[in-house]
């Protein structure tokens, strides 16, 4: 797959962009005027399940978390593809598949928490129209605060939008949720010919382990439960809990619901499809993700690096055994001279063997009548 950012994962509406505790959601409607959007960006405790914050579009106060500055926000005016048709779901592949910097004519405004003078904040003055339809905006954070390896999950706000009572929106606080950058990297497994090197295609079926080895050396291997905005990790590889990842119709190996934070991991192959073998490069498929979501996941096999899209991991296919040939022998038995006579060789024997034994009879025969006439 493709790079994905984890947050983009959890994308809900307005009344849920609240963090690290129970959310209270409400439903803005109706119709609005052009809105002054405040987005906030503030760090919660993430063991606090207990407090409830009502996030209805308005400020929270007294001030929840700590505000975070420098974390830069960018709105992209999806009028035009909301019309024809995308989901929030599709945005986020659209979006997130190009490194979050696609569709720049869209590009509506760009700002910084911090930046216009109130800490965690940041301003942005949005239309409620866009070509004279209502209009639709999509906010990411394509860029984090320097203290926090950390990312809001992106909004969708669709106009017309009202308060509770029904009269016009005139501002509009949002708090988004965050989460650490994280990936979901993939590769795919292909088949191939060991003699001409030709690609056979896709092998369904094929089934991996993860792991990540530690500053001592040693492996922990991917546990098949996710956690709250992360991973558990095992140090027994024979335990029924460590994660199976199998290849798809595709032959694509993707980690799915677990997305890896910044590091290096690596896939080794268990198991191989029927009349295949599991070859050293799928023994060590090395991932690595970086820092920044801007860059790319990259998947090293055998010494070569490439993107995800370009990386195929190989299984030789093992042509069976001939089978033993039966000699042709024209319809006859097998000459096995020197080990047993042949046919012509047996009869002969077999002919002699009964002359041999008629003679004697005869000599008996004609010896007992003659004793008798004595």
């Amino acid at each position: 797959m493709v790079n994905k950012v984890k947050s983009i994962l959890l994308i809900s509406f307005i009344g849920l962009f609240l963090f690290f505790g129970v959310v209270k959601i409400e439903t803005i409607y109706a119709d609005t005027a052009d809105v002054e959007l405040r987005l906030h960006k503030v760090l919660l405790n993430e063991n606090d399940t207990t407090t409830v914050f009502d996030n209805a579009g308005l400020p929270i106060t007294p001030q929840v978390g700590s505000p975070l500055d420098g974390a830069e926000f960018t709105v992209y005016d999806v009028t035009a593809l909301i019309a024809s048709g995308e989901t929030r779901d599709s945005l986020i592949k659209l979006f997130t598949d190009k490194g979050v910097t696609p569709f720049i004519d869209g590009v509506v405004a760009l700002g910084v928490t911090g930046s216009q003078g109130v800490t965690g904040e940041v301003d942005f003055a949005l239309s409620s129209t866009s070509n004279g339809k209502n209009a639709s905006y999509f906010i990411i954070e394509t860029g984090k605060p320097a203290v926090a390896n950390e990312i809001s999950q992106p909004i969708l706000i669709s106009f017309p939008l009202s308060n509770k009572d029904g009269s016009p929106m005139k501002t509009l606080d949002l708090y988004p949720k965050n989460y650490e950058y994280a990936r979901d990297p993939y590769f795919y497994k292909h088949g191939r010919e060991v003699s001409t090197q030709k690609d056979l295609g896709a092998l369904q079926g094929a089934k991996f382990r993860l792991y990540k080895i530690d500053e001592n050396g040693k492996r922990w291997y991917l546990h098949e439960d996710t956690g709250d905005n992360d991973n558990q990790w095992i140090e027994d590889v024979n335990s029924s809990d460590v994660t199976i990842i199998t290849s798809d119709s595709t032959g694509k190996v993707s980690t799915n619901s677990h997305w890896l934070n910044a590091g290096i991991y690596y896939f080794e192959e268990v198991s191989t499809v029927t009349g295949y073998t599991i070859t050293d490069e799928a023994m060590h498929v090395k991932v690595t993700v970086p820092d920044e979501n801007s860059e790319p996941v990259t998947i090293t096999v055998l010494s070569k690096t490439t993107t995800m899209d370009n990386a195929v991991v190989y299984n030789d296919y093992v042509t069976p055994p001939d089978k033993p040939k039966t000699p042709d022998t024209g319809g006859r038995l097998p000459d096995t001279e020197g080990f047993l006579p042949s046919t012509g060789e047996m009869m002969k024997s077999g002919l002699t063997v009964l002359g041999i034994a008629l003679i004697c009879q005869v000599t008996v025969l004609f010896f007992k009548k003659r004793t008798k006439n004595d």
